[in-house]
């Protein structure tokens, strides 16, 4: 029997927001772990829809995994205040069932322990025990859906949500965390300074040693089972490790395995392929309890040396907890909701599959070129294309991106299935153009070249009075003589019906102070779109389009230097779509779409993914 999409939020047709919390779940405990004389035990809640005894929506059902913060301290499963509301919704507008465990807490333990306790709870999560659980419950047509499981985790929570993302990356489908832990290695848990956390001046260290002393035996060892703890108990305790910068002191700081930055550091360094499934991560400037830097500092390392990497992240107004207001229909969290409800819909097995980009995409048996394929934007063209069913040519220039092309080309071959093949080639100097080509028709199924994405560009700031012969002339050779030589190359080898398209810039007409040079050339290569629109439409049947790109969060938009960085803000904050920077996901899908026999009947258009920067 069909059953709705696993996120659904375009077609919600009523608001929960006068619910009253919990009251239409069937809320079960369960154990999940006991210690080993049998005394002790941890356990999770499972909250079960109401609704899921109409039979319109038994069978498999998609799986929330939802984490409780509180420093690792302090908090429970299911304390009230800290289960934002639009958890409570989003299931409840989808079906879908709640599992949110309990786990050991510091000080007791160490972090290993509580790591330990959220693996244990994974691998109880996927032993078949929970079924039988629910139909106990009553609920006897209604089981898990493995394929469909969402971690959620606030703060605390946040950090064990992505550590699991980290060792489990393939069973999961996405994960959205709420202003994470995830630098716990920053001063603001290693260092003693004055810093109030939400409104509470700094704790004494002696109510924390006063708890040390009590919970130690006589052999040094610890009272080793506190698994839940409704505040404001503890929570004075919490603020008292933080605030006096124990807190790795507790935690422990020599097991790498506890950071996610320094874990996902050695698994790149250590040369393994390292997969992640989508995040959305969202905090609040004003954040007192996390600051929201530990937030930007491993966003951006995912966007830099993660560049496949699919992370949303949002900041907003407000302190630790600012989302306890949010509803479903707030624009920053329903946008990211939207986003990651995509990526679920397409790995669960539990719903009627959403149009995620263009539903008629398909470039079946087709062989593109990506120019500057290697990371970034070009890149998720490139996934994206083969994703679509085309075989694609990565290119890239130097030996700094061959490691990353190679990372796009194994994806595409390993785990896509289509073609792919490595080409590096300078499309700057025309004896290296021909490269392309011939790659092209290596892979080629039809041996035609179907598609040509002018993606490659130089894209140095520099003012008006600053600017060098040399300058100028490395920008035009890579961002228009190479488009222009590389089209006449491909052109002879090209398909009846194929299709050109060109990645400009929002800089084109904008007009940033420092882009002198390269606004032109991006200017100069939307003449092109037209010109060419006329001459290979009437000749060859092509199509010739671009896409005109606003700042993408990509490891090129952070290396900006300072100043652009400045002036760019007020223009972002302005925007109408969600007043953010883009990301690949933006406009790789408006690409995949102008390659497709949909858009046989658009050409020299410059269509705009920039959330309405200058519309």
């Amino acid at each position: 029997m069909p059953t709705p999409p696993f996120f659904d939020l375009l077609n919600s047709l009523e608001s929960f927001n006068d619910i009253e919390k919990y009251s239409t779940f069937h809320i079960v405990n369960a154990t999940y772990k006991t210690s080993i004389d049998g005394n002790s035990h941890i356990t999770t809640d499972i909250l079960i829809p109401r609704t899921l005894r109409n039979t319109k929506y038994q069978g498999p059902r998609p799986v929330i995994v939802r984490i409780h913060g509180g420093f690792l301290v302090t908090g429970s499963s299911l304390y009230p205040p800290w289960f934002s509301n639009w958890i409570l919704e989003y299931a409840l507008l989808n079906n879908a069932i709640i599992i949110s465990p309990n786990y050991r807490l510091l000080p007791e333990v160490t972090g290993r322990d509580i790591l330990d306790d959220v693996n244990d709870f994974w691998d109880w999560l996927h032993s078949g025990s929970v079924d039988p659980i629910i139909w106990g419950a009553g609920y006897q047509s209604v089981t898990l859906d493995q394929s469909s499981v969402l971690m959620i985790g606030e703060s605390a929570g946040g950090y064990l949500a992505i550590q699991l993302a980290i060792t489990y990356p393939s069973k999961i489908c996405g994960v959205i965390a709420a202003y994470p832990m995830v630098h716990l290695q920053s001063k603001f848990y290693t260092e003693a300074y004055s810093k109030p956390i939400v409104g509470v001046p700094n704790i004494p260290v002696s109510l924390l040693d006063d708890h040390l002393t009590m919970i130690t035996t006589k052999d040094n060892s610890r009272i080793e089972w506190v698994t839940a703890a409704d505040p404001p108990d503890r929570l004075e305790l919490a603020f008292s490790i933080v605030q006096n910068g124990k807190f790795l002191d507790i935690f422990g700081s020599k097991d790498k395995e506890l950071f996610p930055l320094e874990r996902l550091q050695d698994l790149i360094l250590t040369g393994q392929s390292v997969q992640l499934p989508p995040m959305f991560i969202f905090h609040g400037e004003q954040d007192s309890a996390v600051p929201v830097d530990s937030s930007r500092v491993f966003v951006r390392f995912l966007w830099e040396k993660l560049p496949q990497a699919r992370v949303m992240f949002y900041t907003q107004d407000g302190d630790h907890g600012f989302d306890a207001e949010a509803t479903l229909e707030t624009p920053w969290l329903r946008d990211g909701l939207e986003r990651i409800s995509k990526v679920c819909n397409s790995k669960s097995q539990t719903h009627i599959k959403m149009i995620t980009d263009f539903s008629g995409v398909s470039l079946k048996g087709k062989t593109a070129i990506v120019t500057g394929a290697s990371r970034g934007l070009g890149a998720g063209i490139a996934l994206l294309l083969a994703k679509r069913g085309a075989n694609v040519v990565v290119n890239y220039v130097s030996d700094g991106s061959a490691k990353r092309a190679q990372e796009v080309v194994d994806q595409i071959n390993n785990q896509i299935g289509t073609k792919a093949i490595l080409c590096r080639a300078d499309v700057s100097k025309l004896e290296e153009i021909p490269l392309l080509v011939d790659a092209a028709l290596k892979i080629s199924e039809t041996g035609k070249i179907e598609i040509l994405i002018h993606n490659a560009a130089q894209g140095l700031e520099a003012n008006l009075v600053d600017t060098t012969p040399e300058f100028y002339e490395t920008h035009l050779n890579c961002n228009v003589r190479g488009p222009i030589f590389l089209t006449k190359a491909v052109v002879p080898h090209i398909a009846k019906g194929g299709r050109i398209v060109f990645i400009s810039s929002a800089g084109a007409r904008l007009g940033v102070a420092g882009q002198t040079v390269y606004a032109a050339t991006k200017a100069a290569d939307e003449a092109l779109v037209r010109v060419w629109a006329k001459e290979l439409g009437q000749s060859h049947n092509i199509t010739v389009n671009c896409v005109n790109p606003g700042p993408i969060a990509t490891d090129q938009w952070f290396q900006s230097d300072e100043q652009f960085l400045k002036d760019m803000q007020p223009l972002i904050e302005s925007t109408p779509a969600a007043a953010r920077v883009g990301e690949v996901d933006d406009v790789a899908p408006l690409v995949a779409f102008l390659c497709s026999d949909d858009a046989r009947w658009t050409t020299g258009a410059c269509l705009s993914a920039n959330g309405g920067l200058y519309n």
